[in-house]
C-alpha cells in the first residue's frame, strides 16, 4: 500500500507514512489494523486494483483515495502489495490513485518530516460537498493516461456482511441512504448530512468521507449528521443496523455533538472522537454509555484492534508533540510515551510495540533516531544515524538511508584554459602622451618701434608626429591592459572557485532486520520497491559524475560552475536487487528504457514492463527471484501499455490506443486475450484476475460505458451507460446509470444473476 498524502509504498502492516509521519489507517476502520474481512455468499477473493505510473500529480491525487481501501485492499500496482484482504466488493470509480512501486519509492536524500496534525472534518467533507454542488468526482491522470481504479473502502466493509447479506450506502438529497439486501426498499440513515449542501467551502476531492464507519461485525453504523460545513463538525450518533427496515427509519442514538473526527474500536462497543471547541481539541471517548474526556490539544489518536487502549499525541503551542497511551477505561491513567516526537513509524495493532523517530534538531544528515516502547518495558534506541526511513514492518524490520557526505571544490569542474597565458601576462606600462609644450620654444623677434621680444612657437610636425606615436602605443597598451585585468578578474574567480566547497551526498541503503543493522548498497539513488515480508528490495544508483569541465573563459562566477554541478543527471536506469539482505545482482540495465517494477504477491516473480522513453508501451518480462537476485528473464508480452499484478497472476492492456485496447491476462503461465475495445483502467479484478468487471464503449465525456463482467472463461455485457457500480458478486451488481453531469444524479439499480434488474431509486449523486 501506499502513503495517501506523499506517495511513499509502504509495508502492509505500517500504520505511519514513513516519508512524512501520515497515520494509515487499516482495513475496517481507522483502528482495525488486521481485521478479518468476511467472504459473501460468491466466495470470490479480495478485489485488486490496477493502477498506473504515479507522478508527482498521483502522490498528491492519491490523498483523495482513503488509506482504508490500501489497506484492506491488495493493490496491484503495488510491487509488494499483500493480498491478505478477503472482501470481495469493490468500486469501479475512484477518486484517485495510489502510487506505483516502481516510481512512487521517495529518493533517498528526502528526509521523513514531522506527522502533521489530522486533517479536521472539512478535509473529508470536499468529495461529498462536490457532488452535492453538483460536481463531479474525476478519476485522477498519471503521465497523460488515465489511472486505474482504486476501491473504495465502503465497497469493502460495508457491501459485505458476515452473515452474507450485502449492505449498501449511498448518497442522496443531502442524506445517506441504506439498503441490506433483504429490504425491499431503501431508507435514510442521516437527515441532513451536511448543513450547506451548496457549500463552496471546500475545493478538491478527498475520496471517501471519514464520517461514517461500521465495526467488523457491521452491525453498527457510526455516523456524523448535520455537519457544519465551515467549522467541520457534526453531530455523532450510532445506530444498530439491525434495527433499520423498510418501515424504521429513526436516526439512532445520539454519542456527541462538535465532532470533528471519530474512530472505533473493532467490535462497535466504544468509540473515541475528537471535539473541536474554542480553538481546543480535546479528545473524549464513549463507551456508549458515557463520554469521559481523556486529554487537550490531541492532534492525533489511535485505538487498539481490542479496544482497550488509547494512543494520542499532545501538541504544545511551540509544536513539541509527546506520545501517550491510556487504558480505555474511566479509572485509566495515561502513560508517558516520549516527548520530542518526530513521527510514529509503526505500531502493533494492541500497541505492546510502539516504534518511534524523535525530533533532532541537528543540521547533520544522519539526525534520525528510531525507538521502540514495549509495554512494560523502557524504551530502547534501535537505530540512529539515519537520514529516512524507506519502509518499515510492524514486526521491526525497516529500510533506510544513510547520507555519505563530502566536499567538492568548484575549481576541479573548471577547465582552466587560461592558466598558461595567464601565469605570462604582466601589467602593462601606460605611455606617456606627449605635451605640446614640450614642442615649442621661445623665438626673439624685433617690435614695430625696434624692441625686442619673444614668442612662443610650436612644432606642430614634431608634436603630431610625436602624439601619432603614442596613440598607437596607447592602443597596444588598451589591449594589453584589457588582457591583464581580464587576467586579474580570472585570479579573483580561481581563488573563489578554490574556495568554494559543495556538499555532496550520496546515499547508502540499510536493513535492520530486529536485532542488527545491515548495509545493502552504497550510491543509492531511489527504491524502485521494498517489501519486508519477502525481503525483496530494488533500487537506483548514482552514476558517477559526467560533468563536463566548464571553460574558466566561458564563466563569470562561480554560481555558474554551481548552477552546472547541480543540475546534473545522475540518474542511472540500471536495477539492482536485494533479496533478505544477501548481495546485491544488477538485473537490468536498459539505457534510455523506463522501467515499470512490480512484485508478486508471495514475492518469487519479479515483473519489469520495459518501454522506451517517449513510448506509452514496451515489453513486459518476467524474473524468478532467488537468494541470488533476480533470474531466469522471459518475455510475457509486448506491446504492453500498463499491468497489474494479481496474486501469481497478471493483468494486462495491449494495442493500447487512446486509452483503449486489448485486455489480457496471464493465468498460471498462460496469457489469455480477454476482449478487445476495453477503456484502460477501468477494470476491477477479482479472484486472482480470473473474474474481471471492465468498461467497453466508455466516453471520456460522461465517464460512462457499457459495463462487462468476465468469469468462468467468458465475458457477458451487465448494462449500458453505467456511471458507477458495486460488485458484490456475480449474483448482485448494484449501478448508477443515466448519470446526468449537470445535476450530479443518476438512477441507482440493483442486477441479480446478470439479468435480472429492478430500480431502487432516482436521482442518487454517488456510492459510499
Amino acid at each position: 500500500m501506499f502513503c495517501t498524502k506523499c506517495g511513499v509504498k509502504l509495508d502492509e502492516n505500517t500504520k505511519f507514512c514513513t516519508g512524512c509521519g501520515k497515520p494509515v489507517a487499516p482495513p475496517i476502520d481507522s483502528n482495525a489494523a488486521n481485521g478479518a474481512h468476511v467472504q459473501p455468499a460468491a466466495n470470490t477473493q479480495a478485489a485488486r486494483v490496477e493502477m498506473s505510473k504515479a507522478v508527482s500529480e498521483t502522490a498528491a491525487a492519491a490523498a483523495v483515495a482513503a488509506p482504508t481501501a490500501a489497506a484492506a485492499a491488495p493493490t496491484v500496482s503495488g510491487a509488494n502489495s499483500a493480498a491478505s484482504a478477503a472482501s470481495s466488493t469493490t468500486t469501479a470509480r475512484p477518486a484517485a490513485v495510489a502510487p506505483t512501486a516502481a516510481t512512487t519509492a521517495p529518493a533517498p536524500q528526502s528526509a521523513p518530516q514531522p506527522a502533521k496534525n489530522p486533517s479536521p472534518l472539512p478535509e473529508k467533507l470536499q468529495g461529498l460537498v462536490k457532488a452535492l454542488a453538483g460536481k463531479r468526482r474525476l478519476l485522477a491522470w498519471s503521465a497523460g493516461v488515465v489511472v486505474a481504479v482504486v476501491i473504495a473502502f465502503f465497497a469493502y466493509t460495508w457491501l459485505s456482511k458476515s452473515d452474507s447479506e450485502a449492505q449498501l450506502f449511498y448518497v442522496k438529497d443531502n442524506s445517506i441512504f441504506f439498503k441490506s439486501e433483504s429490504m425491499k426498499k431503501s431508507v435514510a440513515i442521516t437527515k441532513e448530512l451536511l448543513d450547506d449542501a451548496d457549500s463552496e467551502d471546500f475545493d478538491g476531492d478527498s475520496g471517501i468521507p471519514s464520517y461514517t464507519r461500521v465495526n467488523q461485525s457491521r452491525d453498527k453504523l457510526f455516523f456524523l449528521d448535520g455537519i457544519d460545513t465551515e467549522e467541520g463538525t457534526g453531530s455523532l450518533y450510532m445506530k444498530n443496523l439491525g434495527d433499520v427496515s423498510d418501515k424504521n427509519e429513526e436516526k439512532g442514538t445520539s454519542i456527541s455533538s462538535n465532532v470533528s473526527s471519530f474512530k472505533l474500536a473493532n467490535d462497535g462497543k466504544l468509540v473515541a472522537y475528537l471535539k473541536d471547541a474554542n480553538d481546543e481539541s480535546k479528545l473524549y471517548y464513549n463507551d456508549l454509555k458515557q463520554e469521559v474526556l481523556v486529554d487537550r490539544d490531541v492532534s492525533s489518536y489511535y485505538v487498539s484492534d481490542d479496544g482497550k487502549q488509547l494512543m494520542y499525541v499532545v501538541t504544545d503551542e511551540d509544536g513539541a508533540e509527546t506520545l501517550y497511551t491510556r487504558p480505555l477505561k474511566e479509572d485509566g491513567t495515561k502513560t508517558k510515551i516520549d516527548s520530542d516526537l518526530h513521527h510514529i513509524v509503526t505500531y502493533k495493532g494492541d500497541f505492546s510495540k510502539v516504534y518511534y523517530q524523535k525530533v533532532d534538531d541537528g543540521e547533520d544528515h544522519n539526525a534520525g533516531t528510531l525507538y521502540v516502547k514495549e509495554a512494560g518495558k523502557d524504551k530502547v534506541k534501535l537505530v540512529s544515524g539515519f537520514d529516512s526511513i524507506v519502509s518499515s514492518s510492524s514486526e521491526g524490520r525497516f529500510y533506510y538511508t544513510k547520507q555519505d557526505a563530502s566536499m567538492v571544490h568548484l575549481y576541479d569542474f573548471v577547465n582552466d584554459d587560461m592558466l598558461s597565458e595567464d601565469q605570462k601576462t604582466t601589467e602593462p606600462t601606460e605611455p606617456i602622451e606627449p605635451s605640446e609644450t614640450s614642442f615649442q620654444r621661445q623665438v626673439a623677434q624685433t617690435g614695430y618701434f625696434g624692441d625686442i621680444y619673444y614668442d612662443t612657437v610650436t612644432d606642430y610636425d614634431a608634436y603630431n608626429a610625436a602624439y601619432e606615436k603614442y596613440q598607437k602605443a596607447y592602443d597596444s597598451y588598451s589591449i594589453a591592459n584589457d588582457k591583464y585585468q581580464a587576467k586579474v578578474e580570472r585570479d579573483q574567480l580561481r581563488d573563489e572557485l578554490k574556495a568554494a566547497k559543495l556538499e555532496s551526498t550520496k546515499s547508502s541503503l540499510y536493513l535492520f532486520d530486529g536485532k542488527k543493522e545491515q548495509l545493502i548498497a552504497k550510491d543509492v539513488d531511489r527504491t524502485s520497491l521494498s517489501d519486508l515480508s519477502s525481503g525483496v528490495v530494488v533500487y537506483n544508483k548514482i552514476a558517477a559524475s559526467k560533468m563536463k569541465k566548464i571553460a574558466i573563459s566561458t564563466i563569470y562566477n562561480t554560481s555558474e560552475v554551481e548552477s552546472a554541478y547541480r543540475d546534473q543527471d545522475l540518474s542511472d536506469p540500471k536495477l539492482y536487487i536485494s533479496v533478505k539482505g544477501g548481495k546485491e545482482s544488477l538485473f537490468w540495465d536498459k539505457s534510455d528504457y523506463t522501467a515499470d517494477v512490480k512484485l508478486s504477491d508471495d514475492g518469487s516473480k519479479l515483473y519489469v514492463l520495459e518501454s522506451k522513453d517517449g513510448e506509452e508501451a514496451g515489453e513486459l518480462k518476467s524474473y524468478s527471484v532467488t537468494s541470488n537476485g533476480a533470474q531466469d528473464k522471459k518475455t510475457v508480452a509486448k506491446d504492453v501499455a500498463k499491468y497489474a499484478v494479481a496474486g501469481s497472476n497478471l493483468l494486462f492492456y495491449s494495442n493500447v490506443k487512446d486509452n483503449v485496447g486489448d485486455l489480457n491476462t496471464t493465468i498460471d503461465g498462460v496469457n489469455n486475450k480477454i476482449a478487445s475495445d476495453v477503456q484502460v483502467g477501468y477494470t476491477q479484478i477479482l479472484d486472482e484476475a480470473r473474474t474481471l468487471v471492465y468498461y467497453s464503449d466508455f466516453s471520456e465525456k460522461s465517464l460512462s460505458g457499457s459495463l462487462n463482467l468476465y468469469e468462468d472463461g467468458k465475458s457477458k455485457k451487465l448494462a449500458d451507460d453505467v456511471y458507477d457500480y458495486r460488485y458484490v458478486s456475480s449474483d448482485l451488481i448494484y449501478y448508477i446509470s443515466d448519470y446526468s453531469s449537470k445535476n450530479s444524479y443518476g438512477d441507482l439499480w440493483e442486477l441479480r444473476k446478470t439479468k435480472d434488474k429492478k430500480l431502487i431509486d432516482d436521482q442518487v449523486n454517488f456510492f459510499l
